[in-house]
């Protein structure tokens, strides 16, 4: 995105959006060859002397040309980079290194950031002692520099074709799924429950009177947190009291990025979705349950919920393990 600001700001953006249009296939190749180019603009001794050459494709020079008026030459000199591009012989940029590197410096500060927040929130008991850097931004020399520089205490590891490393690890998983052993959460899991109404602790707008008792609606019972690690195929069970003996149960799966919410109406909360248990025949017997398991497997966990007057049956639904999305549904009673 910075390199393709650096270009608007040369020749406009009238000239970019024509050329991104009209000739893709350029454009492509274009960019293709910045991501080759980036990934070498620092060698491995942190050098950055010889200039960064781009090749520059023919109908963009004749879109400058039609449109602005202006040549390659002109067109540089005129913006603020005059003293670090230089047009080379064949229509190719010679970009200065220190020009290229200004355009990581966005990501570069975002990516140490990130990493800090991971190591501050960590296990105390299981300390991060090394980072195991993959992607195709792992070659350039830049970021992994940059990371070093930001922890050296830790020790960073690149292995060989980091842009492969993902790709290869996707297969050995689909061959081998049980090698990842567990999983740390990205989000916390719950369902909405009641409970009794506390004058003193829950707002007054949570507040639910019935023929019986005083209740406290939509409230986040957490099953698992957000940064907890868990192994694969691992389960967690809790019992729920049905309090309506002829109606449906509604069970309201909800995720969150918080540790700890109160409410599933909290502004990060998101509901997955809902699992609606039927009352047996005659109804609910007097104490009935109704007990809920969240299954953890490699990339998905599956809820279960099941009527402890009929084991046999069970309602279930599976969700990815990795994101969430809203949908709609009814709270459990």
């Amino acid at each position: 995105r910075a390199y393709m600001e650096l270009l608007i700001s040369i020749f406009g953006e009238d000239v970019i959006k024509r050329f991104k249009t009209e000739r893709r296939t350029d454009m492509l190749e274009f960019q293709r060859d910045f991501e080759m180019k980036k990934r070498t603009i620092r060698d491995r001794m942190g050098q950055n002397i010889r200039p960064v050459v781009i090749s520059i494709p023919a109908y963009l020079s004749e879109y400058v040309r039609e449109m602005k008026g202006w040549s390659l030459e002109n067109a540089i000199s005129n913006s603020e980079y005059a003293d670090k591009i230089k047009l080379k012989a064949g229509n190719k940029f010679a970009f200065a290194r220190e020009l290229l590197e200004t355009l990581f410096q966005t990501t570069k500060e975002q990516i140490v950031q990130h990493v800090r927040e991971i190591l501050e929130n960590q296990d105390s008991e299981n300390r991060i002692s090394a980072i195991l850097m993959v992607g195709g931004f792992s070659t350039s020399n830049i970021i992994v520099d940059a990371i070093k520089e930001a922890f050296p205490d830790l020790r960073v590891v690149v292995p060989p074709e980091p842009g492969l490393a993902v790709v290869k690890g996707a297969v050995l998983y689909g061959h081998a799924p049980l090698t990842i052993a567990s999983r740390v959460c990205k989000y916390t899991y719950g369902v909405a429950v009641y409970d009794t109404f506390k004058e003193c602790i829950h707002p007054p707008e949570k507040r639910l009177e019935t023929k019986t008792e005083v209740l406290c609606k939509d409230i986040f019972n957490k099953f698992i947190e957000a940064g907890q690690s868990v192994s694969v195929n691992s389960s967690v069970d809790k019992t729920y009291d049905v309090t309506e003996p002829n109606a449906p149960m509604a069970l309201n799966i909800f995720a969150t990025t918080e540790k700890n919410p109160a409410f599933t109406t909290d502004e990060k909360c998101e509901m997955l979705g809902s699992i609606t248990i039927q009352p047996p025949e005659g109804g609910w017997k007097k104490d009935a349950k109704i007990k809920v398991c969240m299954k953890f497997g490699g990339t998905e966990f599956e809820v279960h919920a099941t009527n402890e007057q009929s084991p046999d049956t069970v309602y279930s639904t599976q969700f990815d393990f990795l994101t969430f999305n809203s949908r709609t549904g009814s709270t459990l009673v």
